[in-house]
């Protein structure tokens, strides 16, 4: 709809954005008034969030143009394209959002085109905080509505903007409200928390208008298990398809997602409000906490508006020693462990202080040292292209697969149903199989771990850097693992020693395969391939070929067992004796 310069202002010497329309958008005095309405409204628009617009005008050859601040950052689809945004972050984002719209509406702006490439995240000084953009310029983009034509258009399902973040309403060419923005916000927070829309456009646009006026959003624990039932309550209700059953006002949806932030973490005040994530040179959370009071905060620490002084307690002096009692306890613990290692020597220690492996009741866990690896291959399946870089952490991942005798702990303290497989004879140390993904996510939690990323998990089947197409390297060795020799079943986790990857971890490329906590999406945009539905498991197993035992090499099926019973039948034969897990920490 325009172009975009990065321009000098001659009197004042600073740089500015200049939009220019298009002149396919000036082409109707309809347009022509409504560019002068909302780039007056736009000017009033004094938000931190919100981008600053700061003059209009028309040329004398008829260029319509808005002036507005540059804003550096990264635009939160690019975030939302390299992971699922946990819970807190994603709602201190959103709330700002939401600030800045509620601002806009104050004005009698409806934005009408809010989407993430629509919202750029800074990093200001270590904190994240985000611009909303095109204000007071989205609704050139509607039809008009008074034209017979368009009228025609938008029965057949023909609307302008972006259809995935649009309200049913909006879809229906009705006049818009706030609560057209509001559905947007709930579509933003939906994809933020699972990487997706709650509803994916198709080729057919009918199809894609029947989805939105009828049917349920899908429950966003189904691609994102961690996210609270009070999150997705909140989000779920900002989905609702009658503009009267959502919040009435996007900071009334910002107040709903900062209460059911509260709720899920069981306290009256969540930190993440009150601190900053501190972010590294990429623009990633680095997992560290930056302890600074909110100058912005008053009883609900992320409200925005003019500063009041903090009340702090006085000082307890009984409450203060008892401190200094726990704190000589945890030191001489400290302690303890230190000449533990140093006489008994049962763990190494790595220079940073972490162990390089960990063990208890569930198992021992090798550390994986983070790094910059290449993902994916270009010679491999069109899931496994384009290859690129990728950056993981630290983490610790599980030495073998979890056994039949470590899942049944699980059951018998959960009550959780046992794998359909289980005999009396159970091979107690052989992997168990005939779990579900959601199975397995189970007894990750149960076990205080989680499922490894399908990043981390080719990150350590690939020796970090190194980039190894197998564990032990670039070329396949015959008998180095259970896998490419067609054999009846799995074995025993310690069964094949050479299997084995350069972190210490075991049986990555054969055994059994692995669920990984990710859903299977490809990696290009545009791409046939992918299930948004569907989970990954990673590695070959004792029926793969040699090639499906790559690292790179990704399967996926559905995280519990499918409704038809052909789906079923092939679930039960080709996942469920092949499919186990490891979790990671």
């Amino acid at each position: 709809m325009a172009t975009v310069y990065r321009a000098t202002h001659l009197k004042m010497g600073e740089e500015v954005a200049v939009k220019v329309l298009n002149p396919e958008m000036v082409g109707k005095e309809r347009i022509v008034d409504r560019f002068r309405n909302e780039a007056r409204a736009a000017l009033r628009i004094n938000h931190p969030n919100a981008i600053k617009v700061t003059d209009y005008d028309v040329t004398e050859d008829n260029l319509y143009y808005l002036v507005m601040e540059i804003v550096e950052g990264q635009l939160l689809s690019d975030l939302i394209s390299e992971e699922k945004l946990n819970y807190r972050r994603a709602v201190r984002l959103l709330c700002q959002v939401c600030e800045a719209i509620d601002a806009a509406h104050k004005q009698g702006i409806i934005h009408r085109d809010l989407k993430p490439n629509n919202i750029i995240v800074q990093n200001m000084e270590g904190r994240e905080t985000v611009k909303v953009l095109d204000f007071g310029v989205a609704r050139l983009r509607e039809p008009d509505h008074t034209d017979p034509r368009m009228r025609v258009l938008t029965k057949a399902g023909t609307v302008m903007g972006t259809p995935q973040y649009m309200s049913p309403e909006q879809y229906r060419g009705e006049n818009l409200g706030e609560s057209a923005d509001v559905y947007s916000l709930g579509v933003i927070a939906y994809e933020m928390l699972t990487q997706r829309p709650p509803f994916i456009p198709t080729d057919d646009g009918r199809e894609f208008f029947t989805q939105l006026q009828t049917e349920t959003p899908p429950l966003c624990r189904q691609f994102a298990p961690d996210v609270p039932a009070s999150i997705e309550r909140v989000v779920l209700r900002a989905l609702e398809k009658d503009p009267a059953n959502r919040q009435p006002s996007a900071n009334a949806l910002a107040s709903e997602l900062r209460r059911a932030v509260k709720k899920a973490v069981g306290g009256t005040e969540d930190p993440v409000f009150s601190q900053s994530t501190v972010i590294d040179e990429r623009g990633r959370p680095t997992g560290a906490i930056e302890q600074k009071a909110d100058p912005l905060s008053r009883e609900d620490p992320v409200v925005m508006g003019r500063a009041e002084p903090r009340k702090y307690p006085a000082p307890d002096r009984k409450r203060g020693k008892l401190r200094a009692l726990w704190i000589a306890v945890a030191a001489a613990g400290v302690a303890g462990i230190a000449l533990y290692f140093t006489f008994f020597g049962k763990r190494a220690i790595t220079d940073d202080g972490r162990p390089a492996t960990i063990s208890d009741e569930f198992g021992e866990m090798a550390l994986v040292r983070g790094g910059k690896f290449i993902m994916g291959r270009n010679d491999g399946d069109e899931d496994e292209r384009p290859e690129r870089e990728v950056e993981v952490k630290n983490f610790y991942l599980d030495k073998y697969e979890v056994t039949n005798q470590q899942y049944k702990k699980f059951v018998d303290a959960t009550g959780h149903r046992a794998p359909g497989n289980w005999k009396d004879n159970l091979e107690a140390q052989s992997p168990v199989t005939h779990v579900t993904w959601t199975d397995a996510y189970a007894y990750a939690k149960w076990a205080r771990k989680r499922l490894p990323t399908e990043a981390e998990w080719e990150y350590a089947a690939r020796g970090g850097a190194r980039d190894f197409l197998y564990p032990w390297g670039n070329e396949w060795r015959e008998g180095y693992a259970n896998a490419g020799i067609d054999a009846s079943k799995p074995v025993s986790v310690r069964g094949f020693e050479n299997d084995r990857s350069i972190f210490g971890i075991q049986g990555l490329a054969g055994n059994v395969s692995e669920w990984v906590d990710s859903v299977y999406l490809p990696y290009m945009p545009g791409q046939a391939s992918g299930c948004p539905e569907c989970r990954v498991y990673r590695g070959g197993n004792f029926k793969s070929k040699v090639k499906e035992s790559a690292a790179t090499h990704r399967l996926s099926d559905y995280p519990e067992l499918p409704a038809s019973a052909s789906d079923r039948a092939a679930y039960k034969e080709l996942v469920f004796p092949r499919v186990g897990f490891r979790c990671a920490k």
